[in-house]
């Protein structure tokens, strides 16, 4: 199958205020094998799990972090496994993200875009799934059995000042703060 990187900005994460800065908090990880997607996009919310690597969503008691790059950006990987192409900046595999905790305003592409956002009201969850198309996509609706495995699951952010809207290439997008507050054990 040939290989097919994003379009840039159809998938994205951009921080709208308060990134980069000197005291702003990011995180560097490997994707786990557990993701069974052919792509993750930036965007998407994922969290470490115990050997340090990156899933989907971010269940009960997990820090949340919104990844800054996809699995297939030329940044992250090599599809071509040939030595001789091109060296990725990040041949490991190495993701970034923001840490949910951080001071800034967020905008992403990778939310439930068939809900209605109220702005300064409406909590965030992830999608807690390392295999649906889905999995680390925000939302404001009940999870449903997504609840029943993990107890009420985190909510990772509160949708801020613009809301559901579409930016300035098009693309629809979820303005938000992010937060950490930890679903119940």
């Amino acid at each position: 199958m040939p290989y097919s990187p994003s379009q840039m900005f159809t998938a994205t994460l951009t921080a709208l205020k308060g990134w980069p800065s000197p005291v702003a908090l990011d995180c560097r990880a490997q994707l786990s094998a557990n993701v069974t997607l052919a792509v993750v996009n930036a965007g998407r919310c994922v969290h470490l799990n115990t050997v340090g690597q990156f899933e989907l969503g971010a269940p009960t008691q997990t820090m949340p972090i919104f990844l800054l790059n996809a699995s297939n950006d030329y940044d992250v990987s090599n599809p071509t496994g040939t030595a001789n192409a091109w060296f990725a900046v990040a041949p490991a595999g190495w993701m970034s993200g923001l840490v949910a905790t951080g001071g800034y305003e967020l905008e992403t592409t990778e939310f439930d875009t068939g809900q209605t956002y109220l702005t300064g009201i409406d909590h965030l969850t992830p999608v807690n799934s390392n295999s649906a198309s889905n999995g680390g996509t925000l939302t404001n609706q009940s999870l449903g059995t997504l609840y029943a495995s993990s107890g009420m699951t985190n909510r990772v952010g509160v949708v801020s000042t613009k809301g559901k809207y579409t930016n300035a290439y098009g693309q629809t997008v979820l303005s938000f703060w992010p937060c950490y507050l930890p679903g119940n054990a």
